[in-house]
């Protein structure tokens, strides 16, 4: 049996093995307003930050399958322009993975772009059910402080 691999890759890999399911999942679980913003992934614009090495996605895969996967922006920050910060848009495991893989998803994310020069990792979670309550401890555990709260109101 194979062990889980985790490793940046290309979002066309991704596509091809079918994590345009597994987003539709990680929405249909996480959206609150799924009335006002339909799933309707910008893959152009993904691609096209991807292509100007704005754009990283860290995978968490057991041979073919894709386990999890956590998705960065990648760019200096308008207040520190010298250093690389990642901006964690979304870390998604499947309900069967969660656990271990998450932490290792999250862990080798950190080694992995420290190597690209990253030298702040923010994550956000989600604060209106369970699990994004567990994802924020979790990331505290693993030295993440909550620095900011973020307030969002839909127009």
């Amino acid at each position: 049996m194979s062990s889980v691999q985790i490793r940046i890759e290309k979002i066309a890999d991704l596509r091809a093995d079918g994590v345009e399911d597994l987003a539709q999942q990680d929405w249909d679980e996480i959206e609150t307003d799924r009335d006002v913003f339909p799933f309707a992934l910008d893959w152009d614009q993904l691609t096209t930050l991807e292509r100007r090495g704005l754009f990283k996605v860290v995978s968490a895969r057991k041979g073919r399958e894709i386990l999890g996967y956590a998705a960065f922006n990648v760019t200096t920050h308008p207040h520190s322009k010298n250093a690389l910060h990642a901006f964690n848009s979304v870390l998604y495991v499947k309900p069967k993975a969660r656990g271990s893989v998450g932490v290792k998803l999250i862990r080798t994310s950190e080694t992995l772009l420290k190597g690209l020069g990253v030298k702040r990792i923010y994550y956000s979670s989600k604060t209106h059910f369970p699990l994004g309550l567990k994802t924020g401890k979790l990331l505290e555990r693993l030295g993440y402080p909550v620095v900011e709260f973020c307030h969002a109101k839909v127009l």
